[in-house]
């Protein structure tokens, strides 16, 4: 396709998710992030701000508006 790049590249938050539920270092907070993940009370994306994916409030409107809808 005329203009697209060769490779599609993780976005920021994405790759902020990747390392939340990551490393052996942070087993604590992996475990409570896999727990929120898990209790189905709670909105995904709500969970995802509280552990740190997004950095500011026009982030987590993207992820609810484009995303996570």
């Amino acid at each position: 396709m005329c203009g697209m790049p060769d490779f599609i590249a993780k976005g920021q938050i994405f790759d902020r998710i990747d390392s939340i539920s990551r490393g052996s270092d942070r087993r604590d907070k992996i475990e409570k992030f896999l727990k929120d993940l898990c209790d189905g009370g709670q909105d995904y994306v709500d969970v995802l701000v509280r552990h740190g994916a997004t950095t500011n409030k026009f982030e987590e409107l993207h992820l609810r508006k484009h995303w996570l809808n």
